[in-house]
């Protein structure tokens, strides 16, 4: 059974603040790992503190994320350290790092408490920044106000996994109030310490669920659009090449991708490491080639290794410099893909990844 908890008093963004302060400060945990702004900008990067001290930089709840966290996370948990370490992710974050886990690039054991946030969508950086510069108090000022969100990104839009389902904490955002903020724990290690921080039990009104369906429907309807007109644009061979036409090769979506975790890519090795003899010979074949020559084989590449663990957070294309919508073709072959083996990354750490499980009914 769930286990909620309250901050009263405060504002929402102080009250999660002080919660995270609280686990360092009361000795609950040794390390934690979360979204925090510098003292040279406004953007929240994640950060790792082991005391109380700096944490007034804490920005849990901005909607905001430069990066998929779980690649920093995965670091920080590359091996168990006997530490307690609470890592505050978005719930697409929190599905790529246990993803990261499964392919034993991070540990996650008893000593790592999951704290998920309730998202409503992630802006541009450079949306975010222009916002909260405009608006001190934008954050707040996301969550109450419906038309901000507006500016969300596409990926965002048809996300309909906004709840941290696998998280030992959440934080709510669901109908945001400005002076409470609520906190749920499905698990025990959750519920222990939500118990030992000394919150408030209650349990939040009826307009929550009624706010997450709606928002559910809304995505739900969302995705089916996107799918469906991103499925028509690269029905055909063309159709997929018009829409990276203007690829730079620069590898910014690899890069960018959480569960793209290979050390050495093989676009990185001889592999495609074109001699000139060979480029001429293709062009003498053809009358005239495009360079770079790998384009097409590298999205490919990358759709055929990780469709089954794209967790969907549009990062590949926040990444772009040419604004091409990768996300968009990704998450459409990942559909397909996660459906044809009934998988959902992140779903369950001890859910076998399809291509390295073999049941009795498989190949039938």
């Amino acid at each position: 059974m769930t286990k909620f908890a309250v901050y009263k008093n405060k504002s929402a963004e102080d009250g999660a603040r002080e919660f995270l302060r609280t686990l360092l400060s009361e000795n609950l945990i040794d390390g934690l790992f979360a979204p925090a702004v510098t003292p040279w900008s406004l953007l929240p990067m994640p950060h790792l503190f082991t005391s109380a001290d700096n944490t007034d930089r804490l920005t849990p709840l901005a909607p905001v994320a430069p990066f998929n966290a779980a690649t920093q996370a995965a670091q920080v948990l590359a091996e168990a350290s006997g530490k307690r370490v609470a890592v505050v992710l978005k719930p697409c974050e929190i599905r790529a790092f246990i993803e990261l886990a499964k392919l034993n690039q991070c540990v996650i054991d008893d000593n790592v408490i999951i704290i998920g946030i309730e998202c409503r969508g992630r802006l541009e950086n450079k949306t975010y920044l222009e916002s909260i510069k405009e608006d001190s108090s934008f954050t707040a000022s996301f969550y109450k106000d419906e038309k901000l969100r507006d500016d969300i990104t596409e990926s965002c839009r048809g996300c309909t996994d906004f709840i941290p389902e696998k998280a030992d904490i959440a934080i709510l955002t669901m109908d945001w109030k400005d002076d409470t903020i609520w906190f749920a724990a499905d698990s025990e290690k959750g519920k222990s310490v939500i118990e030992k921080a000394n919150l408030e039990s209650a349990n939040p009104s009826e307009a929550r669920n009624q706010e997450i369906n709606d928002l559910k429907k809304k995505r739900e309807e969302t995705k089916k659009e996107q799918l469906k007109a991103v499925n028509e644009e690269v029905s055909s061979m063309e159709g997929f090449q018009k829409i990276i036409a203007e690829c730079l090769n620069c590898q910014n979506c690899r890069n960018a991708c959480p569960v793209c975790y290979c050390r050495e890519c093989v676009f990185k090795t001889d592999v495609f490491d074109n001699k000139p003899d060979i480029l001429l010979k293709r062009a003498d074949k053809r009358s005239g080639i495009k360079l770079p020559q790998d384009t097409t084989m590298f999205h490919m590449t990358r759709m055929l290794h990780i469709a089954h663990a794209c967790v969907g957070c549009g990062q590949c294309t926040s990444a772009c410099p040419q604004s091409i919508p990768v996300a968009d073709f990704f998450r459409a072959s990942a559909e397909k893909m996660q459906n044809l083996y009934g998988y959902k990354p992140g779903r369950n750490i001890e859910e076998k990844i399809p291509m390295l499980s073999f049941g009795e009914t498989d190949g039938k």
